[in-house]
């Protein structure tokens, strides 16, 4: 087995919603998003999320390999703003995210 990045490439005009729906169903995944916000102030922001996601449906092993390898693979990045562990799609979801981010 090996470790399987999420390939999503986008124009500055792709959603938040595109780059969730392309998260696989039953496998786990790390992805990076450059997330685009308003902030409460009115401002618009932005953040890279590193994202994790282990869907309850991932094989056990797949979920272990990807849990314990993240923080060795989170400290090569630069430049995160926001870290986000995902098990299903209302943990992903662009208000959860928001409000996570927000908080920082």
């Amino acid at each position: 087995d090996h470790l399987t990045a999420v390939k999503f490439e986008s124009a500055s005009n792709g959603s938040f919603d595109d780059f969730v729906a392309a998260l696989p169903p039953n496998d786990c995944r790390y992805a990076v998003f450059d997330f685009t916000f308003t902030a409460e102030d009115g401002g618009e922001r932005q953040k890279i999320l590193f994202v994790l996601w282990c869907p309850d449906t991932a094989k056990i092993k797949s979920k272990m390999i990807y849990t314990s390898t993240k923080d060795s693979i989170r400290k090569k990045l630069v430049g995160i703003g926001s870290e986000i562990q995902a098990t299903d799609k209302s943990e992903i979801s662009h208000d959860a995210v928001l409000e996570k981010v927000r908080r920082k």
